[in-house]
């Protein structure tokens, strides 16, 4: 048979299947390695951000596929074995060897030197926040963009020619004002979520004391898509609305938002609403660049609702005190609550 015969669903399958069975021939080994060598690895070449997307799809294949059917044993009588469904082991090697192709084409020589010299074509810049600080940051498009304590914003230097508009915000927080591009969307890539944008205002937040991802929209609408292993949901948002992303049970609710109290923090407020103890502690250490020690909370009821601006974290305390009681004291870059 040529090498360069192209093999029918059908006849792939069949090979599958005996390759399953284990009663491959030495003659079907080689047809089958033959249709795997066809794989061109110079076809096609993948960005890092691809590379995680078609990865992610292979991964909830296999998921839908596992939960969708769980395998089921019939056993014979009076022979006692048991066997399972063939074709849910043929749907695993499909996809394994789905996998496999894909490995090959990302890891290939070919691959890795065109990635190589779009690196070098493409250089990344940074901005970033230490711990007690906060930064405001211009792009050339005029889109603003506000970075809260501790946080970390990559994008490449050919953000103003590009297709699109994308940036990476890769830890913390970050407020954004986006100027108007019909032409170019604006795109802020993160770990949990992709948020896609014309022009509008919004804040992203990666990581609550609860673990939500939370986007909170002042103007305009935001196409939201959540990654996770298992699949992607997909919404908009629109103004005076917050989708919050579970990051434990995967699961988005959307919030109505009453005022903008949210992003006071690009005004350099300090504010807090109902916050309980751990997002009271979240706040104080990404502000100050403290770490606050406290025992197994003492205090689960109590709740906080204040204002500062431009205060110490010596008299922000002082001031929570009146609110709630409880002790403390400050030593060094420690705080202690007791």
């Amino acid at each position: 048979m040529s090498e360069k015969r192209k093999y029918s669903e059908s006849e792939l399958a069949e090979l599958l299947q005996h390759y399953e069975d284990d009663k491959l021939s030495a003659a079907e080994k080689e047809r089958l390695q033959k249709w795997l060598d066809r794989v061109d690895p110079q076809a096609e070449t993948y960005s890092e951000l691809q590379k995680k997307r078609i990865q992610q799809t292979i991964y909830s294949k296999i998921e839908q596929v596992l939960s969708a059917h769980q395998p089921i044993i019939r056993t014979k009588r009076g022979g006692g074995k048991q066997y399972l469904y063939r074709w849910i082991s043929a749907a695993a090697i499909i996809l394994i060897v789905a996998s496999w192709v894909l490995f090959r084409q990302l890891s290939s020589p070919s691959h890795q030197n065109t990635q190589a010299k779009l690196n070098e074509t493409f250089q990344w810049k940074e901005v970033s926040s230490k711990a007690g600080q906060r930064l405001k940051v211009g792009f050339p498009d005029g889109t603003i963009v506000w970075l809260n304590s501790n946080s970390k914003l990559r994008y490449k230097d050919s953000f103003s020619t590009g297709p699109s508009r994308d940036v990476y915000l890769e830890r913390g927080e970050a407020f954004f004002n986006v100027t108007k591009d019909t032409s170019r969307a604006f795109i802020v890539h993160t770990e949990f979520a992709e948020n896609k944008v014309v022009g509008t205002a919004f804040n992203i937040q990666l990581k609550d004391a609860d673990e939500n991802y939370a986007l909170s929209m002042l103007s305009g609408v935001v196409e939201l898509t959540t990654k996770n292993g298992i699949g992607s949901q997909k919404m908009l948002v629109s103004k005076g609305e917050r989708a919050v992303y579970s990051l434990k049970d995967k699961k988005v609710s959307m919030i109505s938002l009453k005022d903008n109290d949210w992003n006071l923090w690009t005004s350099n407020i300090l504010s807090f609403k109902a916050a309980n103890w751990p997002v009271l502690i979240q706040k104080l250490e990404d502000w100050y660049g403290v770490k606050v020690n406290m025992d197994t909370p003492r205090f689960p009821d109590q709740l906080f609702t204040a204002q500062f601006k431009d205060e110490s974290l010596e008299n922000v305390l002082k001031s929570l005190q009146q609110i709630n009681s409880f002790r403390f004291r400050i030593k060094g870059k420690e705080v202690y609550i007791e």
